[in-house]
């Protein structure tokens, strides 16, 4: 058999990727052996080849594994055809990108999104987690709106706050054992620079719940790492030593890490303590009231829902919109017909 792409001759008929181009080989025979024979069954010693053909092998099941669970999710160009069947003479008008949503500890993205036919307003909730792809679906009848109520409110995460109440002496007193336990000063110094550049890091990309806790210990861990250094210089002081030079460095060190970190728990505990909620509700004619689930994930029998402290919702460029537009889209389909679908329409 030869490579499709650079005509390598390939000996292992167990190879799934050519081993001069990488290129993919066409599937093996189902009798084939993991290892590199001659067509008569002799072995030919190609020991690399058959190395190089497993690597690649494995790489590529890997790749695929990784596109199943890589915690990322794709949203439709339009809800309606290719999420939900659109019904009889249905006529896409407008789709928003309405909100997003992260829980940072359950691996869970998602993002609402919106959509008004001359049918239907539509909304659809798609995401990911680490227990797989997760969706929630609602829609409305046009024709049985009569008011439609979006909020965008900020408020105390009480959840959030009673568990950094219970968990702020304890892990403080966790950073702080482990600063009094470490070995040397050089080694203090790179943890406590080391957990600034991972609380900066974790504030920059957002994870504010990890960012916490974190933080909490990290401010706990150079007090202590302080005090130990601050012990080993004075035992030392009565003569110069190389020792107590560096624990000397290494307070300084420590003291200004507590600082930072003091600065960067401060900003985690405000980022966690203030939650922003966005709402969908819609009215019908009926006099019925239904809000639109917009946050929250579902993990077994765990109702993420319950557990605020973990949802972060965050506005698109395309939330006021919803706000101005959606009411005023509904009205003008409801009395003018086609042309009011006109005039809205994409």
């Amino acid at each position: 058999m030869r490579c499709p792409n650079c005509n390598k001759e390939i000996t292992n008929p167990n190879l799934r990727f050519c081993t001069a181009c990488g290129s993919k080989l066409p599937e093996k025979p189902a009798d084939a052996t993991y290892s590199a024979r001659t067509p008569s069954g002799e072995s030919t010693g190609d020991f690399t080849a058959t190395v190089k053909g497993a690597y690649h092998s494995v790489k590529h099941e890997y790749d695929e594994l990784r596109k199943k669970y890589d915690g990322s999710y794709t949203v439709p160009r339009r809800l309606t055809p290719d999420v939900v069947a659109p019904c009889n003479d249905e006529k896409h008008i407008k789709q928003y990108s309405f909100v997003k949503m992260k829980l940072p500890i359950a691996g869970y993205k998602a993002e609402g999104v919106v959509q008004v036919t001359n049918k239907r307003i539509i909304y659809n909730k798609i995401g990911v987690s680490r227990m797989g792809k997760e969706y929630s679906h609602s829609e409305f009848s046009v024709d049985d709106v009569a008011a439609v109520s979006v909020e965008k409110t900020t408020s105390i995460n009480l959840w959030f706050l009673i568990v950094a109440i219970l968990t702020a002496l304890p892990m403080t007193l966790i950073g702080l054992g482990i600063g009094l336990a470490s070995g040397q000063s050089f080694i203090s110094m790179v943890i406590t620079l080391g957990l600034i550049a991972l609380g900066s890091w974790l504030l920059y990309s957002k994870h504010y719940v990890w960012m916490y806790l974190t933080t909490i210990v990290g401010v706990g861990y150079p007090f202590g790492a302080m005090i130990r250094n601050s012990m080993v210089s004075m035992i030392d002081s009565i003569g110069y030593s190389e020792s107590s030079n560096n624990a000397g460095i290494a307070v300084i060190v420590c003291y200004i890490g507590m600082i930072a970190l003091s600065v960067l728990l401060l900003i985690a505990f405000m980022k966690n303590l203030f939650k922003l909620t966005i709402s969908l509700v819609v009215s019908s004619k009926s006099g019925g009231a239904t809000p639109i689930d917009c946050s929250g994930s579902k993990m077994g029998i765990l109702n993420m829902n319950n557990l605020g402290m973990f949802v972060y919702m965050y506005e698109t460029p395309q939330t006021d919109i919803v706000a101005k537009e959606l009411g005023a889209m509904v009205s003008d389909i409801q009395k003018y017909g086609d042309y009011g679908i006109s005039k809205w329409t994409d």
